[in-house]
């Protein structure tokens, strides 16, 4: 399951296939090269996705989405190492999904 933040509030999204459809989704980031902007939402599945970020590419059952400055949308694994996005994202995550 996907929950996503937005300016109309908690949406739920059951569909991985939905999330990579978006118009600015990339399956495969590298977090040297961008900025995280805020978290767009977390998921949690019973069946691992692969993280985005270029340096991790490890399989995850939870995660967050995150935009990047750039516009730029993806995937990093709850426990995606040796990014500077993830481990932001891990510290800006709010009891409510919001931005840094």
């Amino acid at each position: 399951m996907i929950t996503l933040n937005s300016d109309k509030g908690l949406t739920l999204v059951e569909r991985w296939d939905d999330i990579t459809a978006r118009p600015g989704f990339d399956g495969n980031l590298d977090p040297t090269a961008v900025e995280l902007e805020s978290i767009l939402g977390s998921y949690v599945f019973r069946d691992d996705i692969i993280c985005a970020l270029s340096s991790c590419r490890q399989p995850h059952g939870k995660g967050y989405l995150v935009k990047a400055k750039n516009g730029r949308e993806t995937n990093i694994g709850k426990t995606a190492e040796g990014s500077t996005l993830a481990s932001t994202s891990r510290h800006c995550v709010r009891p409510k999904i919001g931005t840094c």
